[in-house]
């Protein structure tokens, strides 16, 4: 385990400007899209006719699902192509 921690930073400390940009930015949006769909599950479940509150933790959990797409599998594919470049 402390090999592959130490391993992941090495591979971090790597990694371009852009990326790490990307990972520390979009992690806290990831983080305040996690927040509001907890907020409206618990408001889906204290109120009792609650369309409203599904609704938007639906949508909410579908944005995160997207985000989490966008701001870390995109800049680790730019990775990896940009070491196989840099390999040959």
């Amino acid at each position: 385990m402390k090999t592959a921690v130490k391993t992941f930073f090495e591979i971090y400390k790597d990694m371009s400007a852009v990326t790490k940009y990307a990972f520390r930015y979009g992690t806290v949006l990831i983080v305040t899209l996690i927040v509001c769909a907890i907020f409206f599950y618990i408001q889906s479940l204290s109120s009792g006719l609650s369309f409203y509150e599904d609704l938007m933790f639906s949508e909410i959990t579908v944005c995160i699902k997207e985000c989490m797409g966008s701001v870390y599998v995109l800049p680790m594919l730019y990775e990896t192509l940009s070491i196989i470049m840099r390999n040959r």
